[in-house]
């Protein structure tokens, strides 16, 4: 209920949110930094106040949409190649319920087959 208000509120529409799997959204290809934020919607429970976007942790599901946010990952890649991350932000949910795809999609980002998440694009 919580969540339908806000979405009425803040986006002024009542109808959920869907991307399409082949879509890219549009963004300005000449950002020279952004921020990632990484949506992780699992929980071990729910909390009765929580607004988010959640689902109770299970491990099949869990795998499947880490496998996609690796995939995802990748789709920007060609979008951002000159782009520098200033900030990663993983959000949920409970992200450490997925820990060690989070290690995975960690290390993805830092410089994995992703180039434009090389660790030079990180401030340290």
């Amino acid at each position: 209920m919580l969540s339908t208000l806000l979405r009425v509120l803040v986006a002024g529409r009542l109808k959920p949110f869907r991307l399409n799997a082949n879509e890219i959204p549009r963004f300005d290809p000449h950002l020279e930094k952004f921020g990632l934020y990484a949506h992780i919607p699992f929980c071990r429970r729910i909390c009765p106040f929580c607004p988010y976007n959640k689902m109770l942790y299970r491990e099949d599901k869990a795998e499947e949409y880490c496998k996609a946010l690796l995939v995802e990952l990748r789709r920007y890649k060609e979008k951002f190649s000159a782009a520098r991350i200033d900030s990663v932000y993983f959000g949920g949910g409970t992200p450490t319920s997925v820990t060690p795809r989070l290690v995975q999609l960690i290390d993805e980002i830092r410089g994995g087959d992703v180039a434009f998440f090389r660790p030079g694009n990180f401030r340290r």
